[in-house]
């Protein structure tokens, strides 16, 4: 088979058995593989109203047909499964070497459910599948188990959890290659719940493309990423490029619990573009694949050097929202996190949470230190360990907040409980509204546009819409008369999905330099079977939909979809500034008529039920799901 390992892996840990199955021709037909083949599986396999916790929940990880490929940017895993902190069915990706290594071992697809008697790992090791005792791992952190395996297995890929998804803290991830997070809402304590330490994969398998005119393609599209204009820019700053767009026509950053703006000044001042330049930065390298290099390393006074995925996002985090300090603090935040498994986003949001209860004087709190560095390590610390304060607060902002009471629930930002990363009165891209609409929650990968930066022109946000395959029928409605972000996200939606599903980075340094068209002649070419572009995307819409489906048997609805009551009816205040929501280009103010038009025009552009917020019948016949969809109890 070319492309394809053709192999899926189904792991119960119950029973101690693994077995090993061909790759279905439907995953590939109808889903293409990574993203829309864990769906399908999922989706098949999957009971209605299991606990995320439950031995009967199912994980499943997927590469795509690119993954181990030269194609640029072509290492990314998928995960889909049900996420504890928000209870939606949702979906993970990330890069690195597990990813290749997985597909060399031979797998396309690993599905696993039970519950282990006693700790274990999955070892997929050059062919050979077998469960091993992990009782000696189990209370190591990321790393220990990490270096521990490979000292065991030589050169491997690692995915692990640390003592926080061992504890099913509720925003823990598990970790590729101690360095890339994957699974924002809980796939740690998933994991953790299932009594599955790690998963190693090695391999020695190449993929094998059916036209030897794919490494023509793979090597042009290499020389044009390589020849864009920002590309040294990339090497040298990362996500740290995106400082100005993101600073720049505000002159502030959100935090406080998203009430106040840290001044622009301030925040470069501490951990800026030149700072991160200077102070932070040691080294770059890359992911298989990707002729970027933006990852990074930085030394950690504890344990030396460390990886690094970003720094942008953990900048924010850390240093506006918790307010750790300057690059080194905010280094050393991110080790801690990354050491024990806990997402950085959410916990941000926890760490504001604490602030607010001390600040209404809800209850003592009682955490170590004065600063904000201080305070949020300690706060990692005993979250992870679920001691004292740290045992509610792992249950995750909302739970918190609920759990203790004195009204903090309102003033929680998020959606179906999960916290956004982006304020929409910060920048109301398809980023912002992508939160509002994810199937999974506050997430605003699957939104990810040109829209993340501010003033991108119509002409290039056209651009970009013809580039991932918007039909012209749509691009009029997308900007006439005046631009729709709702309308827009729907075909963004779908490009995430196509991009993940076979296995092709969506960060902005890589995937903007691919087309629709790209895809589809790398598809046709490593796998000799011939697909149109609009073939591939009407698969990434029917993995959608099928995702969106899955949670609508959980009983998630329109009335879920909710804007949060902040963006509409308080300003976000600071820099001389008070930010409300408004359209993208900042001309027009949006209140809770215009949330529930924008809804609406998304539900429409999708062609589902408005009034619900659900596919319809005719939209599920259309994109082939009508099987599925009954044997899964989504529709009678």
């Amino acid at each position: 088979m070319y492309g394809y390992a053709g192999k899926l892996l189904f792991v119960d840990l119950s029973s101690g058995t693994v077995k090993v199955v061909d790759l279905d021709k439907s995953i590939i037909n109808d889903f293409i593989g990574g993203f829309g083949g864990n769906v399908k599986l999922v989706a098949e396999l999957s009971e209605p109203w299991v606990n995320p916790f439950s031995p009967r929940s199912y994980v499943a990880l997927g590469v795509g047909p690119l993954v181990g490929t030269l194609a640029p940017g072509s290492s990314k895993i998928s995960v889909v499964c049900r996420f504890p902190l928000t209870e939606t069915f949702g979906f993970a990706s990330s890069g690195g070497f597990f990813s290749v290594m997985m597909k060399a071992a031979g797998y396309d697809h690993v599905v696993v459910t039970g519950r282990a008697r006693k700790p274990v790992y999955l070892g997929i090791l050059d062919g050979n599948v077998d469960l091993y005792d992990a009782s000696d791992l189990w209370g190591m952190d990321v790393y220990q188990t990490t270096n521990a395996l490979r000292r065991m297995h030589g050169s491997c890929g690692v995915l692990a959890i640390g003592k926080a998804g061992e504890k099913l803290v509720r925003f823990s991830v598990a970790v590729m290659d101690s360095c890339s997070s994957l699974g924002r809402g809980g796939l740690g304590a998933v994991l953790g719940a299932k009594n599955l330490k790690a998963i190693v994969a090695r391999g020695e398998k190449g993929v094998e493309v059916a036209d030897r005119r794919f490494l023509e393609k793979a090597l042009s599209l290499i020389d044009r990423i390589r020849s864009g204009r920002m590309y040294k820019s990339w090497i040298k700053f990362g996500s740290m490029l995106g400082w100005e767009f993101r600073t720049g026509m505000i002159g502030g950053l959100p935090y406080d619990n998203w009430r106040r703006l840290m001044s622009e000044k301030e925040a470069e001042s501490k951990f800026g573009p030149k700072v991160f330049i200077e102070r932070v930065r040691k080294r770059v390298f890359a992911c298989p694949s990707c002729p970027v290099g933006d990852r990074l390393t930085v030394n950690v006074e504890e344990c030396g050097e460390i990886c690094m995925h970003q720094f942008l996002g953990p900048a924010y985090a850390f240093g506006v929202r918790c307010q750790v300090g300057g690059g080194k603090e905010i280094s050393y935040c991110y080790y801690l996190a990354n050491k024990y498994g806990l997402d950085y986003v959410t916990l941000a949001s926890t760490v504001e949470l604490v602030r607010l209860l001390r600040e209404r004087h809800v209850l003592k709190v009682d955490v170590d230190g004065s600063s904000g560095f201080e305070e949020t390590v300690s706060l990692i610390k005993m979250i992870s360990s679920r001691e004292g304060l740290g045992d509610v607060l792992a249950e995750g902002p909302v739970f918190a907040a609920r759990k203790l009471g004195g009204g903090l629930v309102e003033r929680v930002i998020h959606v179906k409980g999960m916290d956004p990363q982006i304020d929409g009165r910060f920048i109301f891209g398809t980023e912002a509204f992508e939160e509002v609409v994810s199937p999974m929650g506050g997430h605003y990968i699957s939104g990810l546009s040109p829209t993340l930066a501010f003033g991108s022109s119509v002409s290039k946000l056209r651009k970009f819409c013809v580039k991932i395959g918007v039909p012209p029928e749509a691009l009029n409605r997308i900007f006439m008369p005046s631009f729709n972000v709702a309308k827009m996200t729907r075909y963004v939606e779908d490009w995430y999905a196509t991009l993940t599903s076979l296995g092709v980075c969506c960060r902005q340094q890589v995937a903007q330099s691919y087309s629709v068209m790209d895809l589809a002649d790398l598809y046709t070419l490593a796998t000799g079977v011939k697909r149109s572009s609009r073939e591939l995307l009407r698969a990434g819409e029917r993995s959608w939909n099928l995702l969106k489906l899955l949670n609508v048997r959980e009983g998630f609805s329109r009335k879920d979809d909710i804007f949060p009551e902040r963006w509409l009816k308080e300003p976000l205040t600071g820099c001389g500034t008070q930010l409300v929501l408004t359209d993208y280009y900042k001309v027009r103010r949006i209140g809770l008529k215009d949330a529930e038009k924008l809804l609406d025009d998304y539900y429409l552009e999708r062609g589902w039920d408005p009034e619900t917020g659900t596919p319809t019948e005719e939209k599920i016949r259309e994109l082939k799901l009508t099987r599925i969809a009954r044997k899964m109890g989504a529709i009678g």
